[in-house]
């Protein structure tokens, strides 16, 4: 948790398994600037991996309040629990995600891998870049990639396989950057529960 001022630097690090209690607070694996005030922070997660967030009760690998995030080179996968979203920036602010590989499966509690600036209140100037992100979708219902609520994200290179549906205008914006792959097969990546061990391009 960052208070005030300062940064949070999580570096090589490997998080499995949160929410084990379900009677015990919400099962997020980190959870940056929880109490909104922190003016000055920042949140950077770099070569990091994130397993079965949400065992018994539900929560995001990831949930910053943080005025300024930089994530990349990570692992995020749900695989079979009760997992939210892969990354929430709650408040929106300057984020970079970049060389992601992120999954959610058939028992997740969000249907979108990404969430900017959903809650109140919101930082004025708001950025946001997303670039190299496999997003695997295995859960029944249609995922959305991202959602959000101010300034559209930049997305480049994005690639998503499995079910997608998009609830706003950012598709037709971005769609020369978002490869659609149907399936895992068609993609050519191995069935559940595989998840690439770090982001690579996919050529199909």
């Amino acid at each position: 948790v960052i208070v005030g001022h300062g940064s949070l630097i999580i570096d090589h690090r490997k998080f499995e398994k949160s929410g084990l209690n379900g009677n015990a607070d919400l099962g997020h694996m980190v959870y940056a600037c929880s109490n909104a005030e922190c003016p000055d922070g920042s949140l950077i997660i770099r070569d990091t991996t994130f397993t079965r967030m949400g065992i018994a009760r539900p929560g995001h690998a990831i949930k910053s309040r943080a005025p300024n995030n930089l994530i990349e080179n990570l692992v995020i996968a749900g695989l079979d629990a009760k997992s939210g979203r892969a990354i929430d920036i709650s408040q929106g602010g300057k984020t970079t995600i970049k060389n992601v590989v992120m999954q959610l499966g058939i028992n997740n509690d969000n249907e979108d891998f990404i969430a900017i600036g959903l809650e109140e209140p919101r930082y004025e100037n708001t950025e946001t870049e997303i670039e190299n992100v496999i997003a695997i979708c295995d859960q029944t219902e249609p995922c959305d990639f991202v959602r959000y609520k101010g300034p559209a994200p930049k997305l480049k290179n994005i690639t998503l396989i499995g079910n997608f549906r998009f609830y706003d205008d950012l598709y037709p914006i971005a769609k020369d950057e978002i490869k659609i792959y149907k399936s895992r097969s068609e993609a050519g990546i191995k069935e559940y529960p595989y998840v690439p061990e770090k982001w690579t391009e996919i050529n199909r």
